[in-house]
């Protein structure tokens, strides 16, 4: 069942642990009528919240139903929970980080720093996927 249907709302599971960068997705995307259902500060807690509740969308992040977090916890997360669309948001530019990333099939892969634009877009098209 899709959170549309559920609860009207598209969840999202933010991931990011650095400083105050995760209440600033959270904002964003709680205004643009997104549910924030876990912001999670490590890929521990990322991967634990998925366990329990299957987001929409979802942080992917380097060192993310749809998941936005760090690079091995994604890779977990979408061994077992295929459903789960991932959009990466990091500052690793290099090709090798990109190729990693690319293993789990992420919707978007977007370089820090990112815009509000950018961010909307790129959860907007992980739910189309």
């Amino acid at each position: 069942m899709s959170q549309e249907a559920y609860h009207g709302q598209t969840r999202v599971l933010v991931g990011e642990d650095q400083g105050i960068i995760p209440l600033n997705l959270q904002s964003v995307l709680e205004a643009n009528g997104y549910e924030i259902t876990f912001v999670a500060m490590s890929g521990d807690d990322a991967l634990s919240y998925v366990e329990e509740v299957l987001p929409d969308v979802g942080p992917a992040r380097h060192q993310t139903r749809r998941y936005v977090g760090w690079a091995p916890d994604r890779a977990r997360i979408r061994k077992r929970h295929d459903q789960i669309t991932l959009v990466y948001i990091t500052s690793y530019s290099q090709q090798n980080i990109r190729e990693l990333a690319a293993e789990t099939n992420p919707s978007g892969y977007l370089i820090k720093p990112i815009t509000k634009d950018a961010l909307l877009e790129a959860v907007a098209e992980a739910i189309e996927d």
